[in-house]
């Protein structure tokens, strides 16, 4: 008799085969949600235990780099000579993409070290470790509630907004940007088991994707075939159509803004389009995300 053995290492773990499952996942986050309700408590609270400020220091770093960037960007490069407040429109413009991008991008930061972190949890072999990004991310969704709510209030306030029914759609472009960013956390999160050098790499690349998107400048701003090719590859960058479709669903509308005798038109697109190329890159990036993730699951006891 021959006897069989079996090897983690050594034993066929394929990514095909392990997205397969990816169409129960909801149903195991439902299944687990009182534990992840507590890890989202424990996420949310950790972060200001012990401090004089608490909670309100959800609101303080996304206003903090809107000031500086709209000092940046309004003052120094946009109206040097005159010296004038850039428009409500501008502020509102910018105010509304680093809400947006923040959210996206902190969510991703924190997933990409939460196995890593949790490596107490991974050696339990019951525990769903593919559940970890998803503290996380929600907790980077209800700062950006917060910060939507000043938002929106101060864009009614300035008659810059003007929100419609489609702010009805403002939980369904959460739900993609929470799959989106699900997706592409669990890729982060088994590339940085691997090679630890991966969360740091992650926040420069970060840094330079939010600089390439527009969340402080306007797609048409930058004339010519450089322009024009760079509007095209908007199609390839996930978060420009995520945060067109928040600006829209907050009641951005088209504008034309002004500097001295040059009229810029401000141009927001279909929500509609937005939305669907959403939901595209959500599915493709979990579909990646949770089926390399899967696939190298059973090796992450030993590297944590």
């Amino acid at each position: 008799m021959i006897e069989r053995g079996y090897d983690a290492d050594t034993a066929r773990h394929s990514v095909v085969r392990a997205l397969l499952p990816v169409v129960r996942y909801p149903a195991e986050i439902w299944r687990h949600r009182y534990l992840l309700q507590n890890f989202f408590r424990r996420e949310l609270l950790g972060r200001f235990r012990g401090s004089a400020l608490g909670i309100v220091w959800v609101l303080i770093h996304p206003v903090f780099l809107f000031a500086i960037y709209y000092f940046v960007f309004g003052y120094v490069f946009g109206r040097p000579a005159t010296g004038t407040a850039p428009s409500p429109a501008f502020a509102l413009y910018l105010f509304s993409g680093v809400l947006a991008f923040t959210s996206f991008g902190e969510g991703l930061i924190r997933s990409c070290t939460c196995v890593v972190d949790n490596g107490n949890l991974v050696k339990k072999v019951a525990f769903p470790s593919e559940l970890l990004p998803v503290p996380p991310i929600l907790v980077g969704l209800t700062v950006y509630l917060v910060g939507a709510a000043v938002c929106l209030g101060t864009g009614l306030f300035y008659g810059v907004l003007q929100p419609d029914w489609t702010l009805l759609l403002l939980p369904v472009v959460l739900l993609l940007q929470f799959l989106m960013t699900l997706g592409l956390g669990l890729f982060l999160a088994n590339c940085n088991v691997f090679a630890r050098d991966t969360s740091h790499l992650w926040g420069i690349l970060q840094t330079a994707w939010m600089f390439l998107t527009p969340v402080f400048w306007y797609p048409h701003q930058i004339p010519g075939e450089i322009g024009d090719s760079l509007r095209a590859a908007f199609q390839w960058n996930p978060a420009y159509s995520l945060i067109q479709a928040h600006r829209l669903v907050l009641g951005a509308r088209d504008f034309d803004l002004r500097e001295g005798e040059t009229a810029i038109a401000v141009t927001f697109g279909s929500l509609g389009d937005h939305l669907l190329a959403c939901a595209c890159w959500a599915l493709a990036l979990l579909a990646l995300g949770y089926g390399v993730f899967m696939s190298r699951r059973h090796r992450y006891a030993d590297l944590v």
